[in-house]
């Protein structure tokens, strides 16, 4: 029987077309690169344009859970996509713990220890609050608001390492980019978005880093980040919120949707569960990025 050599290579070219439709989809839905990607502005077509790197990328994360192998991580050259290899000996392998981990890579270190902030008072009853979730003993989580870059999200972001020492699992989400993941997923892949939600809304300390910093939109409010935090109320579960806005800001933020349409009374909901899952503080200090 002859062979139809261009029908062979047709059908050959069909199936790796296929093979790159499909993991473009999985690597815009993994949440992780999803991530990289909005951090560094790129889009669908840079993905596509990287697209064997990405898929070299992907297959070696879905191999990580070996505790014996070589990490691999992203970064942006400023022309294309890279990857870098984390020796096994530089890996941490407290990093298990975080299950979402937003967490800046300057900050991925850090232990309460070193924290920089104002030594007073009243912060000092934030730390004491900080130092009960670490140890298990906090009923309640923290709501912790204040200017630009004194120290929010650098204490937030220890806290999650000193839970993963303790052996304490934590997601620490970064909230305009989540809300940004959270829209994107619903449409292109609503089981992995519900596979991300699980892990925040079962893990022992959520943190969500910068409410306020998202666009509001009815669905990103009502079904995903209500409907994450009356879960996390109903199991007492400790949840940790940093912001610029304090409760009434907040308040406000949410009251209103992207069309501008006023919407108090979803955004009071919202606030109640914000409120009957922490206490509140107001971190004092000066400006830590502008004295570097």
């Amino acid at each position: 029987m002859a062979i139809n050599i261009q029908e062979e290579v047709n059908n050959h070219l069909d199936e790796i077309n296929k093979y790159e439709e499909r993991r473009i989809k999985e690597i815009l839905s993994n949440y992780e690169i999803s991530s990289f990607l909005n951090e560094n502005n790129l889009n669908e077509e840079k993905v596509k344009e990287d697209f064997a790197l990405l898929d070299y990328y992907l297959l070696e994360k879905e191999k990580e859970n070996s505790e014996d192998k070589d990490k691999y991580s992203l970064y942006y050259d400023g022309n294309h996509i890279q990857i870098k290899l984390v020796r096994k000996e530089e890996s941490n392998p407290i990093r298990k713990y975080i299950l979402i981990n937003d967490i800046n890579d300057n900050l991925a270190n850090i232990r309460m220890s070193s924290a920089f902030i104002k030594q007073d008072e009243h912060n000092l009853q934030l730390l004491l609050s900080l130092n009960k979730i670490i140890e298990g003993s906090a009923r309640k989580g923290l709501y912790i608001y204040g200017d630009f870059g004194v120290g929010k999200t650098y204490l937030t972001s220890a806290l999650c390492n000193e839970l993963a020492y303790k052996e304490k699992t934590s997601c620490f989400v970064n909230c305009l980019r989540f809300a940004d993941y959270a829209r994107k997923m619903i449409i292109s892949d609503p089981e992995e978005l519900q596979n991300t939600i699980k892990k925040m809304t079962t893990c022992y300390c959520l943190v969500i880093d910068d409410i306020g910093a998202d666009a509001v939109s009815a669905y990103w409010r009502d079904e995903v980040l209500f409907m994450i935090l009356n879960e996390r109320m109903n199991n007492n579960k400790i949840t940790v919120f940093t912001s610029n806005y304090s409760l009434e800001g907040l308040l406000q933020h949410y009251s209103s949707d992207k069309n501008k349409k006023s919407e108090t009374v979803q955004a009071k909901r919202l606030l109640d569960r914000i409120e009957t899952l922490t206490d509140t503080y107001c971190l004092l200090g000066e400006n830590k990025r502008r004295m570097k």
